[in-house]
């Protein structure tokens, strides 16, 4: 029997598990004009909406959020509506896929609103990833995300942040069935 051992670092999560992936990049700063001009109060932000539909969405608790802009982190808890939350900086998706790799996640549901900061660069940072893309801007859809969901052998849907049921509904459906969560690639240690 040996004296020492070789310690293998503890894994970071359960294996194959899901997380969210926010833009908090400075266009979601923008208002999303309502369609009712009966509505009470202030147009909201793209960043409310999409903050309040992730807390209102049950399938959501529970799961690892990071939001990214130039620089990708975690968000320990999404921001209430009291909050003031200030988005900015551009959509380094590349930057925000290996950071959430690193983390030990494979599969994301990402909501953004915009393209990457370098679409080549976003795509060889996604490979080994399954993604469930909803684009939440303005038309029109920018083809790379389409592009990059079939890449990751995942989803794409839009959702219309003046309805935020939308958002909410494409968000449940955006999770993947846990015979759909691929493996993780070969070298990454399973709990």
């Amino acid at each position: 029997m040996a004296l020492f051992t070789k310690l293998q670092p503890k894994p970071k999560h359960r294996d194959g598990g899901t997380c969210l992936l926010l833009d908090v990049s400075g266009s979601m700063n923008a208002v999303v004009n309502r369609e009712d001009e009966s509505a009470e109060g202030m147009d909201p932000r793209r960043i409310d909406v999409l903050f309040k539909a992730v807390r209102d969405t049950p399938e959501c608790a529970g799961l690892k959020a990071f939001a990214f802009s130039n620089s990708c982190r975690p968000m320990e808890v999404i921001p209430e509506e009291s909050e003031t939350f200030d988005p900015q900086g551009g959509t380094n998706l590349s930057e925000a896929f290996m950071f959430v790799k690193a983390a030990g996640f494979f599969t994301a549901i990402l909501v953004t609103d915009g393209e990457p900061d370098s679409e080549s660069a976003a795509l060889n940072a996604a490979c080994g990833m399954k993604l469930g893309i909803i684009y939440v801007g303005n038309p029109p859809v920018p083809a790379f995300l389409e592009r990059l969901a079939k890449a990751t052998d995942g989803t794409f849907a839009l959702a219309d942040l003046r309805d935020i049921k939308q958002l909410e509904n494409a968000i449940q459906h955006a999770l993947p069935s846990p015979e759909d969560v691929p493996p993780p690639p070969a070298g990454v240690i399973k709990l």
